[in-house]
This record gives structure tokens, C-alpha cells and sequence, in this order.
């Protein structure tokens, strides 16, 4: 039975410090390449693919990945036309810093412990939430960075959206202005809390 390798046994394995065999994996510049390669050759012929990332966001403080909260279920993200091209920007952002995406299940029940309270994340990206959402207060007080996206503005908190009722006086005038009065608008069907109707998409 092949005994399970550590951080610490290889580098007793090796000769040099924890440190040492750390540094061949997260900070390259420190050692000599011979020294480098040495660690990494061994490491691989033992199974050892290098420092857990648990360790090191403990030692770092990050965790390396942004989380995305919705109130819709995760699929809509992938299939509603709008959600897929916004999730698609994101994505190209990740993958450019290496940064890891999350996306979050909807919260149904928010006097339980959810995703919100356990994900390991640097940051939450709200998307559409509700303003009057229980979750956004769950949220801030994991005191993490935070921008919302097309939602009202909440105090101190980057946000990324437009201005929709400026933008509906425009509309609104620029139809008038062409003699307009009888002035249909179609809308989405909403429940009171800011949701859409089930098939009404």
C-alpha cells in the first residue's frame, strides 16, 4: 500500500525544508532550477502534486475564486440568451486571471446555513437579485468584496447597470415627441417579490 506523501515527507525525503519544497511550487523564483526541478521530478515520482489549497489559503488569506449569486436555478444561467452571454464575460475574465468562478444554488430557505455561508471565495458578483432580498444582507456580511449587476444601488457597493428610470423618461419622450399618445407597454409578468411568473419567461 502506497503511503499517503506530505508537504513535510518529501521534503525530509529530499534533504531541505517544508519551506523549500513549498517554494518549488508557489514561488519558483527562490530556488535554483536544478534545486526546482529536482523537488518537482521527485514530487512527481512520489504522487505529490503539491501544497493542499486549503493550506495555502490559510496562509494567503484567498481562495482564489469569485462566487455568482442569482435567484433563478443554475441552468437558466446556460440557457436564457442574456444570463449565458453575461456569464460568458465572466468567464473570459477568470480564465484570463485564473481565477476560479462559482456559481451559487438559489437560496429557498434563508434561516438555514446555505452556499452563501460555506463557499470559500474572495468575492461575491450579485446578478439581478431583488432589492428587498434577505440573502444581500447575508451576503455583505461576509464582508468580502462585492458588485452588483442590474440592481439598485446599495450603499458602498460597486455597481454595474443602467440608469432604468432615466432611461424609461427618455423612451417615453422620445415617443411622445413623434405625436404618440396611446402608448402600450409590455412587460414581463411579476410576482409581488420580484419574480417571474412559472412559464412566463
Amino acid at each position: 500500500m502506497r503511503h499517503h506523501v506530505t508537504l513535510k515527507s518529501l521534503a525530509k525525503q529530499l534533504g531541505v525544508s517544508a519551506m523549500t519544497v513549498s517554494n518549488a511550487f508557489n514561488r519558483p523564483e527562490e530556488l535554483s532550477a536544478n534545486l526546482r526541478q529536482r523537488i518537482l521530478a521527485s514530487a512527481a515520482e512520489a504522487g505529490y502534486h503539491g501544497p493542499r489549497p486549503s493550506g495555502r489559503m490559510l496562509r494567503t488569506g484567498l481562495a482564489g475564486a469569485i462566487a455568482l449569486v442569482n435567484p433563478d436555478p443554475i441552468p437558466h444561467l446556460f440557457e436564457d440568451s442574456n444570463a449565458s452571454v453575461f456569464m460568458a464575460g465572466i468567464s473570459e475574465v477568470c480564465e484570463k486571471h485564473q481565477y476560479g468562478l462559482t456559481v451559487l444554488p438559489p437560496v429557498r430557505d434563508i434561516t438555514r446555513v446555505t452556499a452563501i455561508d460555506k463557499v470559500a471565495v474572495d468575492g461575491f458578483i450579485l446578478y439581478a437579485i431583488p432589492d428587498h432580498s434577505s440573502i444581500i444582507k447575508r451576503i455583505l456580511g461576509r464582508q468580502l468584496p462585492t458588485v452588483t449587476v442590474d440592481m439598485g444601488k446599495l450603499p458602498e457597493i460597486a455597481a454595474v447597470g443602467i440608469d432604468d428610470r432615466n432611461a424609461a423618461k427618455k423612451i417615453a419622450n422620445h415617443v411622445l415627441q413623434f405625436g404618440h399618445r396611446r402608448v402600450a407597454i409590455l412587460s414581463l409578468e411579476m410576482l409581488p417579490d420580484g419574480f417571474l411568473r412559472a412559464g412566463k419567461r
